[in-house]
C-alpha cells in the first residue's frame, strides 16, 4: 500500500508551480508535482565524457533560473499543502544527493522548486520546438473544411503519388472496375458517408471531413482534363486513411 505523506507548500514552490501550469495549460497542482519528479527519476545520473550528467545540468540550470516577476496574483488562492508518495519522494530526493552532495540535507521545498523548474524549462523547449504543430485534429480538419481554395495544378510528384495511386481506384469502382489495393478502405468507406459523402472521423465524435470523399479529382472545364484535388488528399488520402487503419477494426491491417 501507498503511503503518502503531507508537504507544506512555500512561496517559491508556488511560483514554480504557477509557473509551470502556465507553459503547461494545466491547474492541477498535485498532478503536476507528481509529472515533475516522475520527470527528474527520468533523468540519466551517470556521468559522462565531460564528467556530468544529464541530471546534474538540467538541476543546475533550473536553480540558476528565475521565475518570471508577479508571477503569483495577491487574489489567487493556491493550496497550501498537497499530498505526494513517500517512495517517489525518497527516490527524487537521492537524485538530488547526488547532484548537490556537498549539502548536509536537501530539503523538500528546494527539490518541490527545483523540479518544478526543470519541468517547466523542458517543457518550455518542446513548446518551442512543436509551436507549429499543437493543432488538435479538430482544430485542422476544421481549417481543411473552411479552405475552398482550388489549386489547378499538378502537385510535387513524389508527395502525391500514394494519393493519386488511391484517387485511381476510386477512380477505378466509379467505372465499375474493381482494384484489389485498397479495397478494404474503400469499401469501409462508402460505409462510413453521411448523405453529402462526408467522412464521419472514427476517433472523434461529429467530426467530418467536409468534401466529397468518393471524388478525388478536380475537373478542367470542357477539356475533361483532371487534377487530383489536394482538399481531398489532405482530408481523405491521408486522414481518413490514417483514422481508419487506427481505429476501423476490418482496416487495422
Amino acid at each position: 500500500m501507498k503511503k503518502s505523506i503531507c508537504i507544506q507548500l512555500s512561496d517559491e514552490v508556488k511560483k514554480s508551480c504557477v509557473w509551470l501550469s502556465g507553459i503547461k495549460q494545466q491547474n492541477n497542482f498535485e498532478s503536476l508535482v507528481e509529472e515533475s519528479l516522475k520527470y527528474i527519476l527520468s533523468l540519466d545520473s551517470e556521468c559522462e565524457n565531460d564528467g556530468e550528467s544529464d541530471l546534474s545540468r538540467i538541476l543546475k540550470k533550473a536553480s540558476r533560473e528565475k521565475v518570471p516577476e508577479n508571477i503569483i496574483s495577491d487574489k489567487e488562492e493556491y493550496p497550501l499543502s498537497i499530498y505526494l508518495d513517500e517512495e517517489v519522494v525518497d527516490k527524487v530526493k537521492e537524485k538530488f544527493k547526488k547532484v548537490y552532495n556537498k549539502n548536509k540535507y536537501v530539503h523538500i521545498s528546494f527539490i518541490l522548486k527545483n523540479s518544478l523548474k526543470a519541468y517547466a524549462l523542458y517543457w518550455q523547449d518542446m513548446s518551442e520546438d512543436t509551436k507549429e504543430l499543437k493543432l488538435s485534429l479538430s482544430e485542422f480538419i476544421s481549417i481543411c473544411n473552411k479552405c475552398n481554395f482550388k489549386l489547378l495544378k499538378e502537385g510535387t510528384p513524389k508527395q502525391d503519388e500514394k494519393a493519386k495511386n488511391l484517387a485511381k481506384v476510386f477512380a477505378g469502382y466509379k467505372a465499375n472496375k474493381v482494384e484489389l489495393e485498397n479495397d478494404t478502405f474503400y469499401r469501409r468507406i462508402r460505409q462510413k458517408i453521411d448523405g453529402n459523402n462526408y467522412y464521419k472521423f472514427l476517433q472523434e465524435d461529429e467530426l467530418y471531413a467536409e468534401i466529397d470523399a468518393l471524388e478525388p479529382y478536380i475537373y478542367l472545364g470542357e477539356t475533361n482534363k483532371k487534377i487530383l484535388n489536394q482538399k481531398w488528399h489532405v482530408l481523405i488520402a491521408w486522414l481518413a486513411f490514417l483514422d481508419m487503419a487506427s481505429f476501423d477494426e476490418e482496416c487495422d491491417s
